[in-house]
């Protein structure tokens, strides 16, 4: 018998399959949106900042795109309450290094979009000091600054907090310490080699020449020259609470404070 016979040639995929990892969206993403919708109702008083109702961008919903439906417009907030809801069904959002692998790979395409990973925690002092201080709390005596991926904690309602919104450490939370994340406030260059495998996180940065650093936009979008050739730009700053960011697979992004802000451009990557 030919090897050719043992294969099964399908149009499409049936509905109820999802290879993973994938970008959150088809008809599991719909069914993700509409349970996470049902979730800020009974168990988050249906806060504004999970609704998307404090601004005029919609943080959570479902586009379609190539004839494909994608999940778009996360926070911080929002993906860890959408891992809640994905362990119900042994699934997860990537860590750093996943992410990391995926880049590496071109398992997926991640050009132009932005998926967050973790948090940076670096001291209890601003940007996000009550959060911070909050989660130092419940971490102990544990050397600084740490990241924590976003699927290893938990969303809980928090008159006192930000938004009304705090973190859980969660019991199988093991918290990444790297000195790389507490440098200076600022932009840096890293080469592509010099990624430490285990974290998805850079293990040797340099400052590059004034003219060629890289600017932010929003935030989010990022204009300007790209780093030189083999080489990717970060940045970064040495206090607070900020989240972890791969944006348009040539920038890591460790210094954004604004854990409720989002953009059309973000994605999930869910993995089991």
């Amino acid at each position: 018998m030919s090897k050719l016979q043992k294969y099964r040639f399908v149009r499409e995929f049936p509905t109820g399959d999802v290879v993973i990892p994938t970008i959150l969206g088809g008809h599991f993403g719909k069914d993700v949106v509409e349970e996470f919708k049902n979730r800020i109702k009974t168990d988050f008083r249906g806060n504004k900042v999970l609704t998307g109702d404090e601004s005029s961008l919609d943080y959570f919903h479902v586009v379609e795109l190539n004839k494909e439906w994608t999940v778009q417009d996360f926070n911080v907030y929002s993906l860890v309450l959408i891992n809640q809801m994905l362990r119900q069904v042994g699934l997860r959002t990537a860590n750093q290094a996943e992410i990391e692998r995926l880049l590496t790979s071109r398992e997926l395409d991640l050009e132009h979009v932005i998926v967050c990973s973790s948090l940076v925690l670096r001291s209890g002092e601003d940007p996000n000091s009550y959060l911070a201080r909050d989660l130092i709390k419940q971490l102990g005596d544990i050397e600084l600054p740490v990241m924590i991926p976003l699927h290893q904690l938990d969303l809980r309602v928090d008159d006192q907090a930000p938004h009304g919104l705090a973190f859980d450490i969660r019991q199988d939370t093991e918290p990444v310490h790297a000195p790389v994340l507490n440098s200076p406030f600022g932009y840096f260059y890293f080469n592509e080699g010099f990624v430490n495998t285990a974290t998805g996180l850079p293990s040797k940065v340099e400052v590059p020449k004034k003219e060629n650093r890289p600017t932010l936009w929003n935030s989010h979008l990022i204009k300007g020259d790209r780093p030189p050739l083999n080489m990717r730009s970060y940045s970064t700053r040495n206090s607070g609470l900020c989240s972890l960011s791969t944006i348009d697979v040539w920038h890591l992004n460790s210094s954004n404070p604004d854990l409720a802000g989002t953009g059309s451009v973000t994605r999930t990557i869910i993995t089991d």
